[in-house]
């Protein structure tokens, strides 16, 4: 599949990062907590070019394809290709980027 994102939107894959038990089985979450307490995480698959502004400055997408985000709840347009998950959604959307360990 190939995607070319327009302007400031990108495409993310999500990322299941709920606990797993040790036979592989994915848990669910606490009832007492908030069900999205693990967070919404995803690898960046695809980005557009940037942002122009009105009075003609561009602004340059500040996320790599590859870089993992964690993004806002219910943003974006969901999609499915095979067994993944896909979301398209906008810049402003994430909320922070996720630093992997080297």
């Amino acid at each position: 599949m190939l995607l070319r994102c327009l302007y400031n939107r990108l495409v993310i894959k999500k990322i299941d990062n709920r606990p797993v038990s040790s036979d592989g089985l994915a848990l669910p979450a606490n009832p007492h907590q908030h069900s999205n307490h693990t967070g919404n995480i995803g690898e960046v698959i695809s980005i557009g070019s940037g942002r122009r502004f009105y009075s003609g400055e561009f602004s340059p997408m500040s996320v790599n394809v590859g870089d993992w985000v964690i993004y806002r709840n219910n943003s974006g347009q969901e999609f499915k290709v095979g067994d993944d998950d896909y979301l398209i959604l906008s810049e402003s959307s994430m909320l922070a980027l996720v630093e992997k360990d080297v």
